[in-house]
């Protein structure tokens, strides 16, 4: 039986207002990280202009196409320092899983992040700010 593959394009970052203080964390998750995701590890953008650039460029296309893929990353997009909305992704493999539904996107979206607006963060701030976040929830 073939995959149903829908049509429906999705945006995950059409709710970031970009003059609310937005951010993005990049927070570890259970799958082996890519070559991209091992040089940079854990890390957040606060960079307007990088985030705007993200906002335009990324884009979801629901399925319901399942590969046994984990995630690499838990993705927290903040405004204000309050959590707005958060998925889990595979880039590897372009898999997204948000709000009970699984999503595809184009794997090549680090081409899209400004590498010199990533600012890395340690186990413990990226303990620190995932518990943070989960009380916020």
């Amino acid at each position: 039986m073939a995959c149903n593959k829908y049509s429906l394009d999705y945006n995950p970052l059409d709710k970031i207002d970009l003059t609310n203080k937005p951010a993005i964390y990049f927070l570890g998750g259970e799958a082996a990280p890519c070559d991209f995701e091992s040089k940079y590890g854990e890390y957040f953008i606060n960079d307007t202009g990088a985030i705007h650039k993200l906002k335009n460029k990324w884009v979801f296309r629901k399925t319901d196409e399942v590969m046994a893929c984990g995630n690499s990353y838990i993705i927290y997009l903040v405004q204000n320092d309050s959590v707005i909305n958060l998925f889990s992704s595979n880039a590897e493999c372009g898999y997204a899983f948000m709000n009970d539904y699984l999503y595809e996107f184009d794997k090549s979206y680090y081409n899209y992040l400004d590498t010199t607006k990533i600012q890395k963060l340690t186990r413990q701030q990226s303990d620190s700010i995932s518990k943070k976040f989960r009380k916020r929830k």
